[in-house]
């Protein structure tokens, strides 16, 4: 879902900056300037829009929507801090794929 396309969005952006001869730092503070806004948009709309479910009568499905709300956030979370800090740090090594020569 939204989660794993929000670590995938700020990965390519990250592995684009480090090809381009950045250091990891600044290649996420540049993900990060690139990628973050639309990723808080996207999961807070959703996030909302899960929040709708909660004044339904159902109490399972009131309960699902409060728990993929707070997935939801919980996810933005970890890609906007967890993430990163990983990056800088013992994932700093990931640059861009170099092409194969093989066909």
């Amino acid at each position: 879902g939204i989660a794993v396309d929000d670590t995938l969005h700020l990965m390519t952006w990250f592995r684009q900056n480090r090809s381009q001869g950045l250091a990891p730092p600044e290649a996420v503070t540049q993900a990060l300037v690139h990628c973050g806004p639309a990723m808080v948009q996207t999961s807070l709309i959703i996030s909302i829009g899960l929040l709708m479910l909660f004044p339904t009568e159902l109490l399972l499905i009131r309960r699902f929507g409060w728990l993929m709300a707070l997935l939801v956030i919980s996810a933005l979370i970890a890609d906007l801090v967890l993430l990163p800090a990983l990056l800088v740090g013992p994932l700093s090594h990931l640059k861009q794929a170099e092409p194969s020569s093989e066909s």
